[in-house]
């Protein structure tokens, strides 16, 4: 099944973020690292929606989450460089 994220952070949103289907999407509460090529950021997990459903582009099973954080994204932290 596709799976996505959205993280929110106090000053930007990162659309579409992979996450790696054999890690569970952290809960409110949960402190998560996360890494994307060289730069690695930590953050707490204030909010979080998730849903499931169909990929409207192609009907296949999908998955949402949206992850509101505590903390912005270092420096040079860029989605596309994730696994």
């Amino acid at each position: 099944m596709k799976f996505w994220v959205d993280i929110a952070s106090p000053s930007e949103m990162f659309m579409h973020v992979s996450w790696p289907a054999d890690v569970p999407v952290p809960a409110i509460g949960d402190t998560a690292i996360v890494r994307a090529g060289p730069v690695t950021w930590t953050f707490c997990v204030v909010g979080r929606t998730i849903s499931i459903g169909v990929d409207p582009r192609d009907m296949t099973p999908a998955g949402h989450a949206v992850l509101r954080v505590d903390a912005p994204a270092p420096d040079g932290w860029d989605p596309s460089n994730l696994p």
